[in-house]
This record gives C-alpha cells, structure tokens and sequence, in this order.
C-alpha cells in the first residue's frame, strides 16, 4: 500500500542520515585530531570518549600509533595508566618520550 511505502521510505531516509551522520562525525575528528597535531607539534595524539556506564574508555580517533597500539588501549579503566587517569584528573598531560 502506499502508506506502507511511504512509511517504509521514511525509516530508510532515517537510517541513511543517521548513518551518514555518524561517518560525517569520524571524518570530523579525523581532521580535528590532526589539526590538533599540528597545532600542538605532537607526534602522538588520542581521542576517548567516556563510556560511564563502564567506567571505560573509548578510543574514537588517533594519530601517530598503530592499529595495535589503538587496540590495546581501547577500553582502559578510568583512573588505569596514563589515559586512564587523565580521564579521572580531568587533567591533559603531555608526554615528552624525546628524552
């Protein structure tokens, strides 16, 4: 029927924008991070989210480590190693590993 159509559309055309929103997003803070980079001469540079219900971070973009390194500290608990307890100071920190 053309109801059922119509209706049909419309979730489609909520879904396609709602997907394309979220690819807008990943490309935003691909860009933001490495204009973050940039602006502050770092090699390095993550961003987390933070997933509270799961006291967890959530790495959603980086720049200048491997997809190993990314992986390995997606998810780190609030308050466990560097990430970790930037997240619970609420403090940036800034590591100069060039000796």
């Amino acid at each position: 029927s053309a109801r059922r159509d119509e209706k049909r559309r419309t979730i489609l055309s909520t879904i396609s924008a709602l997907l394309g929103a979220s690819l807008q997003l990943e490309k935003t803070l691909q860009m933001a991070i490495h204009m973050v980079s940039e602006l502050m001469e770092v090699e390095v540079t993550l961003i987390f989210s933070l997933d509270e219900e799961n006291n967890k971070l959530k790495l959603v973009a980086y720049e200048g480590v491997s997809d190993e390194f990314a992986r390995a500290v997606d998810g780190q608990e609030i308050g466990s190693g560097y990430y970790g307890e930037v997240a619970k100071t609420s403090q940036p920190m800034v590591v100069d590993n060039k000796g």
